[in-house]
């Protein structure tokens, strides 16, 4: 299991037994920025951290740990443009790494291999995207609107197609 601490900006790992392993490495390594290390996201043995109050992303080969040594460090690659504050979500699909930006109301996308931003997806302004769910087949992905209390759901091979639904679809029945 693994963890990231927001304020400590440090990684902890556990093993299937709960067991906290004595190699937790900080995450941020800026000087003089706060950082707000969340969203960690792991495929293939790479370990995907957005920091929500410096607006950076990283990419870690998990490999390079010596779970048992306590004088661990790790070697972030840093993605840049920086990603801006608030970066809510982050999901990996295939060759891309999605960021949901609430600050922005966007969805932006960068390539694995370059970490450069490929796209930056507009959403409707004010409706605060918070988290959100890529299809297996990463053709659709769909977004919660922590302000409006909705959905939207997106085609990712189109850049017209946006539906948003209603959030008194997901609203409990009136009381009698």
């Amino acid at each position: 299991m693994i963890l990231v601490d927001f304020n400590q900006d440090r990684l902890h790992i556990f093993d299937e037994r709960g067991r906290h392993f004595p190699c937790s490495p900080e995450l941020g390594q800026f000087e003089n920025v706060m950082e707000g290390a969340q969203t960690p996201v792991v495929i293939d043995n790479q370990l995907w951290v957005s920091f929500g109050l410096s607006g950076r992303l990283i990419q870690v080969d998990l490999s390079q740990l010596l779970l048992e040594d306590e004088a661990c460090t790790l070697d972030p690659v840093v993605y840049s443009p920086p990603l801006g504050q608030v970066p809510n979500d982050l999901a990996v699909h295939n060759d891309q790494v999605y960021v949901l930006h609430s600050a922005e109301s966007a969805l932006w996308t960068y390539d694995i291999m370059t970490g450069q931003r490929i796209k930056q997806r507009g959403l409707p302004v004010q409706t605060n995207p918070w988290q959100m769910a890529i299809s297996p087949d990463g053709e659709q992905v769909v977004i919660s609107e922590w302000l409006r209390g909705g959905l939207i759901l997106l085609d990712l091979d189109e850049e017209a197609k946006l539906t948003q639904l209603s959030p008194s679809l997901f609203a409990p029945a009136p009381r009698p």
